[in-house]
């Protein structure tokens, strides 16, 4: 009983993840349980309430059962872990069913009928990314409830088991989905951090599912250090030039139909040489827009004059050298090389 008490709140966060993630299991919960979750919810706490000492008093009065033993404090028992987690995975399971025709479409490059890639994309991407964080936390905390005992109750690591598994495949559905969208409309820097991100969740959930099987495995040693290591790759590829030049490439070599230069001028300075190249693209609003961009960029490193109808430039404050980035260093010269390419937008 103690273990549906405390999958209430669980699922209280869960279940509306869930739902938004997917229109099919949003269909089945939103025509059998939000309907009524108004009246359902009270009702059964309210239930509870009076089942709980009508049952518990007239149980004491016929067994004259010795004093239990006391609970080790910050424990819980098997069997409330057992109510626990087998509620989260029976929820788990109905989403399955709720959406096998289309579970795995993203895999294929199938979309659900009724949607474009954006909006399949989007919806359900953010939420499995907290699932995936809330069902590693939990199985976490699970375990560590029962690690001390002398063996890990066999269904404990089970339930635990699918949950993860449910996770991981929740992480390559939502990164398979990602690759669709990234595919129909280009990078951005959210779209790559997020990415990042999953692959982070994914190395974690990986290693408990080993830590699970394996006791003696350092588990947190490991995501650590491939933590690191991703967060180190991650910086040194330079994200926003690695943004830049996907999009202008795809775009040049017409995977992309249009390109969003208004992004690209959002970026850092590693966007200037891609920038550059759009100068040249077949589209004459693209080669506008382009120009403006860098227009933009110049203004913000360089006070622009003019001597004599020749463009002036004065960096706004001397370079620092601990502010020296290889990138900035060789985006700043082709800026400057391209102002007199720019003169109409600086005199705007």
């Amino acid at each position: 009983m103690l273990g549906l008490l405390l999958a209430i709140p669980a699922l209280a966060i869960i279940l509306p993840l869930l739902v938004r993630s997917d229109a099919a299991f949003e269909g089945l919960i939103g025509r059998s349980v939000l309907a009524n979750a108004a009246e359902l919810i009270p009702t059964v706490l309210f239930g509870l309430m009076l089942f709980l000492p009508a049952y518990a008093r007239p149980v004491a009065l016929i067994h004259d059962d010795p004093e239990p033993s006391p609970a080790k404090p910050g424990r819980f028992p098997p069997v409330t872990l057992h109510t626990f987690l087998g509620a989260v995975s029976f929820v788990y399971l109905l989403y399955l069913f709720s959406q096998l025709a289309y579970f795995f479409s993203a895999f294929r490059g199938i979309l659900p009928e009724g949607y474009t890639q954006a909006e399949y994309a989007r919806r359900g991407f953010f939420e499995m990314c907290a699932l995936c964080s809330i069902n590693l936390l939990m199985v976490i905390i699970a375990i560590g409830q029962v690690r001390r005992e002398p063996k890990t109750p066999w269904l404990t690591k089970a339930l635990c088991l699918f949950i993860l598994v449910f996770s991981l495949v929740l992480a390559v559905c939502s990164a398979s989905k990602m690759g669709m969208y990234i595919g129909a409309y280009g990078l951005t820097r959210l779209r790559v951090l997020t990415s990042v991100f999953m692959v982070c969740v994914a190395v974690a959930l990986v290693c408990v599912a080993i830590w699970i099987l394996a006791p003696r495995f350092p588990y947190m040693q490991i995501v650590v250090l491939a933590v690191l290591a991703v967060g180190c790759f991650t910086g040194w590829m330079d994200v926003d030039t690695q943004v830049a030049r996907y999009n202008v490439d795809a775009y040049l070599s017409g995977q992309l139909t249009t390109v969003d230069v208004d992004h690209l001028g959002g970026l850092s300075e590693g966007a200037v040489p891609q920038l550059a190249r759009l100068l040249e693209a077949p589209d004459p609003q693209v080669q506008a827009e382009a120009r403006a961009a860098l227009a933009d960029m110049l203004r913000e490193h360089y006070r622009v004059d003019w001597e004599n109808g020749a463009i002036a430039l004065e960096p706004w404050e001397e370079p620092l050298l601990r502010s020296w980035t290889w990138t900035q260093s060789q985006a700043l010269p082709l800026l400057e090389a391209l102002a007199p390419k720019l003169q109409a937008e600086l005199q705007e």
